[in-house]
């Protein structure tokens, strides 16, 4: 009799653990979604010498960022400066250096000035300028509370 009961128990325990499953899957199936956050045009407009004299270090990406989604965001830019060219289909080479730039709470349709300093080399060693300077984006929304 008692092995009965364990396995009546047992038996119950399953069944309430696929119940409970499927109805949390269920719950989830048709959550909101949220809005795309792909929209913050980076518009990097040159390189800058921190001296005034591009043959002197150091040297800084400009630009702008505007936020066109309809929430705030976070926005981290990577800056990659190559020495030698991209070639237009194919891997990139090695780069000279790579600088991260973040954004904190860019508002919707707020533009945001970029001065990156990170280059720890003069201008005048990315041949082309800025066409040697490869530029990530990565945007995150911003939930609150924050977890």
């Amino acid at each position: 009799m008692i092995r009965v009961r364990s396995g009546v128990r047992r038996v119950i325990g399953v069944a309430a653990f696929v119940g409970v499953s499927a109805l949390a899957f269920a719950a989830c199936e048709d959550a909101p979604v949220g809005p795309s956050l792909g929209a913050v045009p980076v518009a990097v407009t040159g390189l800058k010498p921190s001296q005034g004299n591009p043959g002197l270090c150091c040297c800084h990406v400009v630009g702008s960022a505007r936020n066109d989604n309809s929430v705030p965001v976070h926005v981290t830019i990577k800056f990659s400066a190559f020495n030698v060219a991209r070639p237009p289909n194919g891997p990139d080479p090695d780069p000279l250096s790579t600088i991260l730039y973040f954004i904190k709470d860019l508002q919707p349709g707020q533009t945001h000035q970029i001065e990156a300093p990170g280059f720890i080399f003069p201008c005048n060693q990315i041949p082309e300028g800025i066409r040697n300077v490869k530029t990530e984006v990565e945007v995150k929304g911003i939930t609150y509370p924050p977890f």
